[in-house]
């Protein structure tokens, strides 16, 4: 049983937390991904859970195992676990077949054993032909299936990967995050992945933990967390949002009524009664175009991007992102007349900015 566990996990260096009260549980086979900007702890976490690095507080468990508490430490190497990282980590003096077999013979497997596994590892990631080949005769690509392949071989119980696809092309990052995925789907085993990619999370994981300032800041299904944003700051980190500013002026039956600058009104759904200065966030795909629609908004910016145009409107409380076909996008300088399909309303505190974000 391969159950991740954190509990009240914290790491602190000097004054500074680079993370605190965490919790989160990751289940048997499944694949969580820490997600957040530079410097929110994702990588910190990570490095506990793996052994590198312990806790200042707090406990870190797999299944029935205690691994890390501020008075106990299992160290990596006896944590059944293995890890892929950002810069690959494989050895220039080694060729791909004994870069993967590295870690059986470290743990003294017998030859025929070795063998037997280092070519199956190479297989899952197609790079048994390439065996006898250095790193530096292999693609960027190439040799993160190695260090893939390394980790695998191992037959590890978890499996952690630290943004492991961020230095690739973004043609090659697709076709590594559907191998990824594919082989988790195959082998069954758990991942906790660390990632700055939104498309990366919400591609491959089934739940993602949205980290800010050392803290989670929301977790549940990609589904959830896009559709349903716990605070301002994961709106605008998980996918493209908008926000307009207006006045919450009535809540009844979970909905409110928002008065926006100009005269606008409108009753967006929201499951608790706010009032005041309110932040709404609203998707591209949440907007639709209406003659009778009770919003209107001037095309300032106008984007071809092939498959569709991207239309900025300056609209009441703020400008909003609305994304429409080619045929029949409005021209630069038109106005448009819209409606809002749904929206996520929270309230307007002093440390919300503008663009929905939360100043620190």
């Amino acid at each position: 049983m391969a159950r991740v566990v954190l509990e009240d996990l914290g790491k602190r260096y000097g004054a500074v937390w680079a993370v605190r009260d965490l919790h989160l549980a990751v289940d048997d086979g499944e694949f969580v991904s820490l997600l957040g900007p530079s410097g929110c702890g994702k990588t910190t976490t990570l490095r506990m859970v793996a052994g590198f690095v312990r806790p200042s507080h707090g406990r870190i468990a797999v299944g029935d195992e205690v691994l890390s508490t501020p008075t106990w430490h299992v160290p990596p190497e006896r944590r059944g676990m293995a890890m892929v990282f950002q810069s690959y980590a494989v050895w220039p003096h080694m060729t791909v077949f004994q870069n993967v077999a590295y870690p059986l013979r470290c743990a003294r497997v017998g030859p025929a054993e070795l063998q037997a596994r280092t070519r199956r590892a190479l297989e899952l990631v197609r790079m048994h032909q390439l065996a006898d080949r250095y790193p530096h005769e292999l693609s960027g690509g190439q040799q993160q299936r190695v260090a893939l392949a390394r980790a695998l071989v191992a037959e590890p119980s978890v499996l952690l990967l630290d943004e492991p696809l961020s230095n690739l092309d973004a043609r090659l990052r697709e076709e590594m995050r559907e191998e990824v995925a594919e082989l988790q789907r195959r082998l069954g085993f758990t991942v906790l992945y660390v990632t700055h990619d939104q498309a990366e999370a919400m591609a491959l994981s089934d739940r993602v933990a949205v980290m800010r300032d050392g803290r989670l800041e929301q977790v549940g299904t990609p589904q959830e967390v896009y559709e349903s944003p716990a605070s301002p700051f994961v709106a605008g980190f998980v996918g493209t949002a908008s926000f307009l500013e207006g006045e919450a002026v009535a809540w009844r039956e979970a909905s409110v009524e928002v008065a926006f600058p100009g005269g606008a009104r409108l009753c967006l759904p929201c499951p608790g009664p706010v009032e005041g200065p309110v932040v709404v966030c609203v998707r591209p795909e949440w907007l639709a175009p209406d003659p009778r629609g009770p919003l209107r908004g001037r095309v300032v910016r106008r984007a071809y991007m092939g498959d569709r145009v991207d239309c900025t409107l300056e609209g009441p409380g703020g400008r909003l992102l609305w994304r429409t076909s080619v045929p029949g996008a409005p021209a630069l300088g038109e106005e448009v007349a819209f409606r809002v399909l749904r929206s996520a309303v929270y309230p307007r505190t002093a440390a919300t900015t503008s663009d929905g974000s939360v100043a620190t």
